[in-house]
């Protein structure tokens, strides 16, 4: 070992220094030493340096990454709620088809109905078909529009049903009257006529003597529960001088 070397001797103005520092001088054998540890000094440096690097790589690509993800949130966001519209205008359309479909439905169910339709004469019904097609199993009925007695057929007393009731096989197209009974009483009594009938698609109607059609489920002659065999009465061509009453369509 070499002698350590006194530094307030080698430098004696270091003398007032009440400090003094001693150095030892490197052995040649512990040069391999301190450079490999400054070696791996330097690499631990280099590896830190790359280590921080990377992490702040890493961190650049998290930011970018938090940025995408939230611009594809508001993305979604936004198509899904483009999506819920188109959504609601689709069931607005569905809905307005279908009450379509239905009206049609029902003007095509309807549609020879509504060109049925009957009013009191002179002692007489008269029939009107404006469909072009005849029209079975016709019930016509005297009832009153307004005042003290029955305003529909189904509520005509049981001895009234041979004067005030006429049943005809079918009614051609054109103007018609049938004899029948009237309502008659007080100055407040309104007689009226209504008709039952089955159109040519088989479905069942009554026209009520205020003008109004109502879809019925069973053919007339069931409906009112008439006797068989029936009193088939053939109806006369043209109409019979009108009363005051409910007028057709």
């Amino acid at each position: 070992m070499q002698e350590s070397i006194d530094l307030k001797a080698a430098f004696p103005h270091l003398a007032a220094d009440p400090e003094w520092v001693t150095f030892t001088p490197i052995e040649p054998g512990d040069v391999p030493t301190y450079l490999a540890f400054a070696a791996a000094t330097i690499a631990a440096t280099i590896a830190w340096l790359a280590w921080r690097r990377q992490v702040k790589n890493f961190k650049i690509q998290e930011d970018s990454l938090k940025t995408q993800i939230n611009l594809l949130r508001d993305q979604i966001s936004q198509q899904q709620e483009s999506f819920s519209k188109q959504l609601e205008s689709m069931a607005e359309q569905v809905a307005f088809m279908r009450e379509e479909s239905l009206y049609r439905q029902r003007l095509e169910e309807r549609g020879q109905a509504v060109l049925i339709s009957t009013w009191p004469g002179e002692d007489a019904a008269n029939l009107l078909n404006r469909s072009g097609q005849p029209v079975h199993s016709v019930v016509v009925t005297s009832v009153a529009v307004q005042g003290a007695a029955w305003n529909k057929g189904e509520e005509l007393p049981e001895h009234f049903h041979h004067s005030h009731r006429r049943e005809l096989s079918l009614l051609p197209d054109g103007e018609w009257h049938v004899p029948i009974g009237l309502v008659k009483g007080g100055m407040q009594l309104r007689p009226g006529t209504e008709i039952a009938f089955t159109d040519f698609q088989g479905a069942h109607w009554i026209r009520r003597a205020n003008g109004q059609l109502e879809r019925i489920h069973t053919n007339p002659i069931e409906y009112y529960n008439l006797m068989r065999p029936a009193d088939i009465c053939l109806p006369s061509y043209g109409l019979a001088s009108r009363r005051t009453g409910a007028l057709p369509d």
